[in-house]
């Protein structure tokens, strides 16, 4: 017997037991749930019993009106007989004993009996008391006060005889009431407990069906699986040593059934998988004498084609490559007669020499044609049979006598992280010839190899070419470039200049100046240690973070705490930036500031010719995750002077080897200081110039300007 079969008859077995165990569940539930539904109607029915004679009870007493309470015994009576109703009709009533049910009934009984003995005869008298005005008299005082006032009157009055008679009525309800109140008692609690019995017996008896159904189950699977435990353990240990990288081991099962099979499956992928890893260890080894004996790119190219056709034992293989300039594809190498991926002109000859030329010669664009598809989402495309799955597209769908026919189609894109460079792509030609999911697989992990031979072989060109360097400098000036302000927003009453200068192309000073909602403007200096496109990412980085999470809500502290944490982790250890911030209120005309050990903050008050070096404790940014930074703030005056500046400035040096320093800085602010922002920039340029002349710059030079309008 097959398998499939012995699984199959298991699985009806199991159906049938988990039929079986979920009908005795829902029976039993539906049960259970009927007999709850009564127990809470029986509480129901006495508790409205017990309201309505609590309302007989105080009907002499209560100050309402005669037509209030007679409509709110009436009320009661109703409800009362509703819930007796629901009660005695119930779904779970059928589970009770005979004697109970006769109880049930009689039950009602006695209700019509006493209601039509009592109850109503005594509806019918304050009916009478109502017609007779008496309602009228006796208003909100209630019956019991009337009586009261009239009898302490010592005259007769009707009301005295309807009232005693009334309350006569009363007696005898409240009487005969309390009788079929215990007589009710009695049943529901007989009642409630037959239910709870049913409900206890029927659980065990569902545990029990449900018990059983499984245990069958069991005992019928146990055998079966006992039979296969052996047959499994064999394909698992096989498939154990297969992933140990062991390809030795056979798998002989003799069971006629699909284990026999399977063994047989077995020891035909365990060949193909080694052929294939040889193929791979082979292509790595003809890749790496190739490179020790001439490192030729063109090579190089060849070979990845050459061996991808071979290990597939394709009829035609193609490789494309990206030009990352112009962002075309075009044909490296091609062997075979592999067909353009766009329609061939009908007057070309379909000759392997002009098919190759054709496509040498008409480069695609990414997302065009199938294989500009596949580069473009760098996602591998395995088309299996290509008369069907390529239907609509500019690939050409031929008869299989034509030259250019393809059956089957892989196309893998040779990508790395944030680059992709091209894409393999091989062919089979004849009718019946397909790829199978093992090539498919196997190209993705050779084209993952081959992307990374010809990644090497590009970034071996390029240092032999010595390109490298200069590319990363470009790239971190550009960067550098696109950070800094293309405008500056001067807030109002301020004029603000700034300058920079690299000492070696790529600067590691940054300035920012942005508004930040609410009237208010940052302005920051930043020096990162490091150089290159390192320091221009965290430059980056820094930017990014600061325009995000700065606002006209958060002060300068705030802010570069935010961004320390978001920086520290993310870069290495041996990047971090010392940083300066404040922000400018333009309507108290005051600054908040901050500072993450940078040079002090720089104010000149005009008017006292006095200069404050303002500062706050705090690390560089990117060095400690916890660091909470500290904040001042200050009033500024009219004509008020503030210099940001790096110490590429005041460490400037001259030929003699002196130091610029900050006195000198100073200096010149003070003899400048009746001018525009831009003219003091403009003089501290050119002190500085003029103290290193005839000297090379060693480090980075920023400096920024704020000045306070002054009030004339």
């Amino acid at each position: 017997m097959k398998i499939r079969t012995k699984l199959s008859i298991i699985e009806a077995l199991l159906v049938l037991g988990v039929l079986i165990a979920l009908s005795v569940v829902i029976f039993f539930t539906s049960t259970i749930i009927a007999l709850k539904d009564f127990e809470m109607l029986s509480e129901r029915s006495l508790s409205s019993l017990e309201q309505l004679s609590v309302r007989m009870d105080s009907l002499m007493t209560t100050n309402s009106r005669i037509t209030v309470e007679k409509a709110r015994i009436e009320f009661g009576i109703d409800k009362f007989e509703q819930e007796l109703n629901d009660f005695v009709s119930a779904r779970g009533a059928r589970f009770l004993s005979k004697r109970q049910t006769s109880e049930l009934q009689q039950t009602v009984g006695w209700w019509n009996q006493l209601s039509t003995w009592y109850y109503q005869p005594a509806l019918d008298h304050m009916d009478l008391m109502i017609d007779q005005r008496m309602d009228r008299l006796v208003g909100d005082r209630g019956l019991f006060q009337t009586f009261l006032v009239i009898s302490q009157e010592g005259k007769p009055h009707p009301f005295l005889a309807a009232y005693q008679t009334l309350k006569n009525y009363q007696l005898l309800i409240m009487d005969n009431t309390e009788t079929f109140k215990t007589r009710m008692d009695k049943l529901i609690g007989e009642t409630n407990l037959r239910a709870n019995t049913i409900i206890t017996a029927g659980t065990r008896i569902a545990i029990a069906i449900i018990a059983c159904s499984l245990l069958i189950t069991i005992i019928l699977t146990s055998r079966f699986s006992t039979q296969m435990a052996k047959r499994i353990r064999l394909v698992g240990e096989a498939m154990s040593v297969i992933s140990r990288g062991d390809f030795s081991n056979e798998l002989t099962i003799r069971s006629r059934d699909e284990f026999e099979e399977l063994s047989k499956n077995y020891n035909a992928l365990k060949d193909q998988l080694k052929e294939k890893l040889d193929s791979v260890l082979d292509f790595m080894f003809r890749i790496g004498s190739l490179q020790a004996q001439d490192p030729d790119p063109e090579a190089v190219l060849a070979l990845v084609v050459e061996s991808a056709v071979e290990n597939t034992e394709a009829d035609a293989g193609a490789l494309f490559l990206v030009d990352e300039t112009s962002k075309s594809i075009y044909v490296s190498d091609i062997i075979g007669m592999f067909p353009p991926p766009y329609p061939f002109p009908e007057r070309l000859p379909r000759q392997k020499q002009e098919v190759d030329e054709y496509i040498r010669n008409k480069p695609f664009g990414l997302g065009e044609t199938i294989i500009g598809e596949c580069i473009a989402s760098a996602e591998p495309c395995f088309f299996r049979n290509c008369s069907q799955e390529l239907e609509g597209t500019t690939f050409p769908l031929l008869e299989d006598d034509d030259p250019l026919y393809v059956s089957s189609l892989i196309i893998v894109p040779l990508s790395l992280p944030g680059r992709i460079l091209g894409a393999i792509a091989v062919a089979r030609r004849g009718k019946t010839s397909h790829f199978s999911d093992l090539d498919f697989t196997h190209m993705r992990t050779f084209a993952d190899y081959a992307a990374l031979t010809i990644d090497n072989i590009y970034n071996y060109t390029e240092l032999i070419e010595r390109r490298e360097i200069q590319r990363e400098i470009e790239i971190a000036a550009r960067i550098q470039k696109d950070l800094l302000p293309k405008r500056i927003s001067e807030p109002k009453g301020t004029s603000i200049a700034t300058y920079s200068k690299a000492a070696k192309g790529v600067s590691g000073d940054y300035y920012d100046i942005f508004p930040i909602g609410k009237g208010k403007t940052a302005v920051v200096i930043c020096d990162v240690v490091g150089k290159g496109v390192p320091a221009a990412m965290l430059m980056v980085m820094i930017r990014t973070i600061l325009r995000l999470t700065a606002s006209g809500d958060r002060k300068p502290a705030q802010i570069l705490t935010f961004l320390n944490r978001g920086i520290t982790g993310k870069i290495g250890v041996d990047h971090f930036a010392t940083m300066g911030m404040f922000a400018y209120d333009e309507q108290e005309k005051r600054i908040y500031f901050s500072n993450a050990a940078h040079l002090p903050l720089l104010i000149y008050r005009k008017g006292t010719g006095v200069f404050i070096e303002m500062d706050t404790p705090g690390l560089p940014i990117g060095i400690e995750a916890g660091e909470h930074y500290k904040q001042r703030q200050f009033q500024t005056i009219s004509g008020d002077i503030l210099i940001f500046y790096t110490d590429g400035v005041t460490e400037t040096r001259s030929k003699e080897g002196r130091e610029y320093g900050l006195e000198a800085l100073k200096s010149v602010v003070r003899s400048s200081a009746q001018l525009s922002a831009s003219k003091i920039a403009e003089r501290i340029k050119e002190d500085i110039d003029r103290f290193a002349q005839g000297t090379s710059q060693h480090d980075d030079q920023t400096f920024l300007i704020m000045k306070i309008a002054e009030i004339t």
